[in-house]
């Protein structure tokens, strides 16, 4: 079953769905929503209708396909520590790139 069948049978004759219930749908929360509208950085293509932002089932389903191709890190990026790295560190950096 492919994501335009599934948002179809999950909005039944629905063409478009409130920007927020869209971001819930891809993992955003409803404030995060919010504020990437106003950033206009939200990821999908946003038209206002009667002053509610809205989008397209079509395009959702386009970006939800496009997010299952992607390939997931089997480990999150090593966080650094805070302040200037130490010798050891500087050392063994170094002897990585070499």
């Amino acid at each position: 079953m492919t994501n335009i069948e599934i948002l179809i049978k999950q909005f039944p004759g629905a063409i478009q769905i409130p920007a927020t219930v869209a971001g819930a749908a891809i993992g955003y929360a409803e404030q995060t929503c919010y504020n990437l509208i106003s950033k206009k950085q939200f990821p999908l293509p946003i038209r206002k209708v009667r002053r509610k932002n809205m989008v397209a089932l079509h395009d959702l389903a386009q970006y939800m396909d496009g997010m299952s191709m992607t390939p997931v890190s089997e480990r999150p990026p090593e966080k650094r520590k805070v302040g200037r790295p130490t010798k050891a560190e500087t050392v063994a950096r170094m002897r990585q790139t070499n």
